[in-house]
C-alpha cells in the first residue's frame, strides 16, 4: 500500500501528464518554461541538468596510448 504523500505525488505526475497530451517534447518545454520562471522569480534549483565535468588536478596523468 502506498503512502498519502506519494499517492498525491503520483497524481501530480498524472496530471501534467494529461495536460501535455501525453507528448514528451511538449512535456519537457513545459518543464523548462516552468524551470525558467522558478528561476527568474528567485527560486534556486537543488540539482543541476547535464553532465557534470570533473576539473583535473595536478597530478593527472594523460597517456598517449593505453597501457600493454
Amino acid at each position: 500500500m502506498k503512502d498519502e504523500p506519494i499517492e498525491e505525488i503520483w497524481a501530480i505526475r498524472r496530471q501534467i501528464w494529461q495536460e501535455s497530451g501525453g507528448d514528451l517534447d511538449q512535456l519537457y518545454e513545459t518543464y523548462r518554461r516552468e524551470q525558467e520562471e522558478f528561476i527568474r522569480q528567485g527560486g534556486n534549483l537543488i540539482t543541476k541538468s547535464g553532465p557534470q565535468l570533473i576539473q583535473p588536478d595536478d597530478t593527472t596523468i594523460v597517456r598517449e596510448d593505453p597501457p600493454p
